[in-house]
């Protein structure tokens, strides 16, 4: 196999059948309550108990109420991608099948692999948070307890191995692992009960440090930016992958009921819930707490002791108990679901798409998932994990973006996915309403010969619905001709289960006509133009320390040509053709939406530490090696190809 070849399967999209979208071997049992629930569970535990008091001591200071707000923007404008993409292809797999559909097959795999990683990050922090908490309560006799019986382990002061097993960190990942072998419908219960607990408890907080605001806690000690702007942007990487829970919501697609419509509006009411949350705790944490280098604080509790308000420290970590076991929860379920999307495209081992009877995932993906978060939880430093997370989100929403745009612009991409026009219609259900129809219309006219009326209409709809399935380029002026060429169409049909989202706000530049592949390209140099720039310019901001001998108007002029070629590069792809294809969802005003959550994106990922870059490529290095010892022979799009081949020898 030569080398163009080898090339052109790792950039092969996998084939997307619409009317398979609408199908699927697991059980749809949550509603719009249960995947907001799941969402928000997923992730406010973790970011309001773990990571806000970790980012305000050791990252950002008073500052973080700014990072806040960064990463609220940040992640509304991927989330308004996830939400478009999901209503487009509500498959599980989230951003990697996304990726894959748009970017191909390795681009896919890399992300899937990253997000597997991610989840378990996520999953080990919680888990050795609650053991942290757990301390607290017990003021340590639960850890001393089991330190007595354990050996030490050898590690240097800088190592991120813990010197002890964090055996009660341990017992949590197992319990909460056997939990999610349970059916969706029972994880989303507790995660419901879980949230609206932990949400009771975060208002007693917000309320105690609303209470003790001092304003010189902003602008005494260290100052509001304790660390710099560089702290700010660390801040808002921090908070990526626990501020909304969008990978939590659509990785779990397929077991949502009209997921077209619930999805995206389930993102949309988690980001808002989060953003209100995240914003309140740090404006009450920072106000009523001075900051100081000799204060040492690692959680919420520790905040109020400093205050001197015992007692409500203590409810504070339960509720810290509360959260972190809904968080745990929703990061280990993920798991399995990824895994299971992974698998089904055969890039994963066919185990993990295993089904029970009932449309349940087996326990494969989660008793893996549970190894791993167990033994990086025992042995880890939650400091070490902290570090290394988000770079794998962020990399995840930067490829949903930029899907967003290959979707719009690519010109084979017409009618992929579900939009408005496509139906499965029943004939049963056609023929019923179209008697009732026909009934009212004909007055008295016999039986037979409504019956032989609405057969003719069924079989005339069928044969315009298969004109728009098997036209690629023209499928969706097929759809939209075939469905305005039959008159009387019952309401029941025209109106789906799914429902319409449709956008308001347009792009005037980009409403031309069907894109064409000279289009595309300059739409792709475009795209590409400014994600290079964009990595420059956080690359200058990165090294900004060997400018302070240059004349601040070189700066300005280097910053000023910069922003030029970024303005320059939206504007082009913004003048393309794209396509007009309504979806019960659409992002309004493309592409400049998913440009700037691409730009927040990069600049985000250039504000992580060296380690989370060590973690990425390591990470990485094993991905590659699993896809081509695996994922790149047995993957789904391998044997389609291979048999499209075989057709073609067979002809010729």
């Amino acid at each position: 196999m030569g080398m163009p070849s080898v090339c052109s399967n790792l950039l092969r999209r996998k084939t997307v059948v619409t009317s398979s979208l609408h199908h699927t071997n697991l059980t749809r049992s949550l509603g719009l309550l249960g995947a907001i629930a799941i969402g928000i569970g997923s992730s406010l535990g973790l970011g309001a108990f773990v990571i806000t008091s970790y980012a305000i001591q050791n990252v950002a200071g008073p500052s973080f109420v700014i990072s806040v707000i960064i990463a609220g923007v940040a992640n509304l404008l991927a989330g308004l991608a996830y939400a478009e993409n999901s209503a487009r292809l509500p498959r599980a797999g989230s951003a990697y099948f996304y990726t894959y559909v748009a970017l191909g097959e390795l681009c896919g795999f890399v992300v899937g692999w990253h997000l597997l990683l991610e989840n378990v990050i996520a999953a080990a922090i919680a888990a050795k948070a609650w053991s942290q908490y757990v301390n607290f309560i017990t003021n340590g006799t639960i850890s001393s307890a089991f330190q007595l019986h354990q050996m030490t382990i050898a590690s240097r002061e800088n190592s991120i191995f813990v010197e002890t097993p964090d055996i009660i960190a341990l017992l949590i990942a197992l319990v909460v692992s056997c939990l999610s072998f349970a059916r969706a419908k029972y994880t989303v219960i507790v995660s419901m009960v879980l949230v609206l607990l932990n949400g009771l408890i975060i208002m007693c907080f917000v309320c105690i440090g609303y209470l003790h605001v001092d304003h010189n806690n902003w602008t005494g000690g260290l100052g509001f930016f304790a660390h710099g702007f560089s702290g700010v942007l660390y801040g808002a990487a921090l908070l990526m992958p626990v501020f909304s829970g969008n990978e939590t919501i659509t990785v779990a697609v397929e077991e949502t009921r009209e997921p077209s419509k619930t999805t995206p509006t389930a993102i949309m009411y988690s980001i808002c819930v989060c953003s209100i949350v995240y914003f309140c705790i740090a404006t009450s944490a920072t106000l009523a707490l001075p900051m100081s280098p000799s204060m040492h604080i690692t959680d919420l509790p520790d905040m109020l002791d400093a205050l001197h308000i015992y007692g409500a420290s203590s409810v504070i970590a339960v509720g810290g108990l509360i959260g972190l076991i809904a968080s745990l929860l929703g990061q280990i379920c993920g798991i399995p679901r990824l895994l299971y999307a992974m698998s089904v495209d055969k890039l994963m081992f066919d185990r993990f798409s295993h089904i029970t009877p009932k449309g349940g995932l087996k326990p494969y993906g989660a008793i893996i998932a549970g190894m791993f978060v167990s033994v990086i939880s025992v042995f880890v430093k939650l400091e070490a994990l902290l570090q290394i997370v988000s770079i794998g989100t962020l990399i995840a929403y930067t490829m949903v973006s930029i899907s967003v745009i290959c979707f719009r612009y690519q010109p084979d991409t017409d009618c992929l996915g579900l939009y408005i026009e496509y139906r499965d219609i029943d004939e049963d259900s056609v023929l019923n309403h179209m008697n009732l129809f026909h009934t009212s219309q004909l007055n008295g006219s016999s039986q037979s010969s409504t019956n032989s009326s609405a057969r003719d209409f069924y079989y005339e709809l069928q044969n315009q619905t298969e004109k728009c399935r098997d036209s690629q380029d023209n499928e969706h002026t097929h759809s939209r001709q075939g469905l305005q060429s039959i008159r009387g169409l019952p309401s029941k049909i025209s109106n789906t289960a799914n429902g319409s989202v449709t956008s308001l706000l347009t792009t005037p530049l980009s409403d031309l006509s069907t894109p064409s592949r000279t289009s595309w390209l300059r739409t792709a140099i475009g795209l590409i133009v400014f994600i290079l720039i964009s990595i420059l310019l956080c690359t200058l901001m990165k090294i900004s320390e060997l400018f302070k001998s240059v004349n601040s108007w070189l700066i300005l002029l280097i910053l000023f040509i910069v922003l030029v070629a970024l303005v320059v590069s939206i504007a082009v792809v913004a003048s393309q053709a794209q396509h007009r294809t309504k979806l019960h969802f659409r992002l309004p005003y493309v592409p400049c939406i998913p440009m700037m959550s691409i730009f927040i994106n990069i600049f985000l990922i250039a504000a992580l530490p060296s380690e989370a870059w060590i973690r990425f490529a390591v990470w990485t290095v094993l991905g590659l090696f699993m896809y081509c010892a695996y994922g790149y022979r047995s993957s789904q799009m391998s044997r389609c190809t291979d048999n499209a081949v075989i057709l073609s020898e067979m002809a010729d």
